[in-house]
């Protein structure tokens, strides 16, 4: 079965390796390694440079949640946060 372009799976990253957390607000630069595990594949191991908040920092041993391309599981990313329930206000 052929995978529609754009299509994205969800899974975990094990982050095994991750550069030192710099003294400096707001977004930062980190290199994180670890291993992704998802529907289509199990311990892929992956390397990448991208921008974070310093508030955000991952550490070593977390599990975070990511979406990835099954076709090029190396072309991943943090999942986005989940939307808070939203609560119809009754009307007074």
């Amino acid at each position: 079965m052929a995978t529609p372009r754009g299509e994205v799976a969800s899974g975990t990253l094990l982050v095994t390796g991750v550069s030192p957390r710099p003294d400096a607000d707001g977004e930062q630069f980190v290199t994180i390694s670890g291993v992704i595990n998802g529907p289509t594949m199990a311990e892929h191991v992956v390397y990448q440079r991208m921008v974070v908040d310093v508030n955000d920092w991952p550490s070593m041993g977390q599990l975070i949640p990511v979406v990835y391309s099954p076709k090029n599981p190396d072309n991943w990313r943090f999942a986005p946060p989940e939307a808070p329930p939203s609560y119809d206000q009754p009307s007074i």
